[in-house]
């Protein structure tokens, strides 16, 4: 590696570096923006100055979360080499592994894995590694991540799992992929409840389709909406609530939030889907187990015109 100890640092160097000398901003520190930027010139300048390399501060906790995230491998190494801790957990991505798997960079991954670096730690906005990288629909990293031993149904966060969190976001190759991979595709964990509850959510038909072709079950109740079919009517996602008929929803199942499709479609006055439903044998009235009791589901006044 080029060594840095005895380099003549230019005046904007020496600038840069001293006009982040406190703890404040959205990189916390000098040494943090610097990292960032990719200035190593700068970044050794400040190591040499007594810089603190693990000091917390900043959008992205530490500055080996900062020159990960941009992909900056060798500041990285050097980071790591002036006695960076490589599973710190702190900042918006968690660990310096979450924060370059978010954003795809792959040589700094390989650098961070051949290290040791924890590849399961949960933390940070997408909790692990995997499924940062499977929200962003990083498929190679997403197969480097599996190859270097993480658990394809790690269960954490607000999506659950990485299958879950690449269903939402509409990545079918990373979809695929976990499944190859031994994905549990009914798997409950999450808002969502499934992985199919949040393909449906968002209307994402092919992911739909592909999930139950893989064995998903169409009227698996979990979640905020109960089932796919009271997630897809509550959006307004026509073409999946038809797909979800074609493939056995029970139309009159009573889950989650809304109790039935009906009375999720009917609250978000989606006619059209109110209409469907209706005419794929829908009740109007149904009845619930409340409280120990009996309770009649009265449907919004949007059913009365088609009564």
């Amino acid at each position: 590696m080029k060594q840095h100890s005895k380099q003549q640092y230019t005046w904007e160097e020496q600038e840069l570096s001293s006009s982040y000398s406190t703890q404040v901003g959205e990189y916390g520190t000098a040494l943090q923006a610097a990292a960032y930027e990719g200035r190593i010139e700068v970044v050794q300048l400040l190591l040499n100055s007594g810089a603190e390399v693990d000091l917390v501060a900043g959008e992205y906790g530490t500055a080996l979360q900062a020159a990960a995230h941009r992909g900056n491998t060798e500041i990285v190494q050097l980071l790591l080499n002036s006695g960076a801790q490589l599973d710190l957990v702190a900042g918006y991505f968690g660990t310096a592994l979450q924060a370059a798997s978010c954003n795809g960079k792959t040589k700094t991954i390989q650098l961070l894995l051949s290290l040791d670096a924890q590849v399961d730690v949960v933390a940070g906005k997408y909790e692990t590694a995997l499924q940062a990288a499977a929200y962003q629909g990083h498929t190679e990293v997403v197969q480097l991540l599996l190859n270097s031993g993480a658990q394809v149904d790690m269960v954490a966060g607000k999506y659950g799992t990485a299958l879950q969190a690449a269903a939402y976001e509409g990545r079918i190759d990373v979809v695929q992929l976990l499944l190859n991979s031994g994905a549990e595709v009914n798997l409950v964990a999450g808002e969502y409840g499934t992985a199919l509850q949040a393909a449906a959510y968002v209307g994402n038909t092919e992911i739909v389709q592909l999930l139950l072709n893989s064995g998903a079950q169409v009227d698996m109740v979990a979640g905020k909406y109960g089932t796919a079919l009271q997630a897809a009517a509550y959006e307004g996602h026509i073409d999946v609530v038809q797909l979800l008929l074609n493939s056995g929803a029970e139309v009159n199942l009573v889950a989650g939030e809304y109790g039935t499709a009906l009375q999720a479609a009917a609250y978000r006055k989606k006619t059209d889907i109110v209409q469907l439903l209706l005419n794929s044998g829908a009740q109007p009235y149904i009845t619930e187990m409340f409280h120990g009791g009996l309770t009649p589901i009265l449907l919004s006044p949007l059913l009365f015109p088609f009564y």
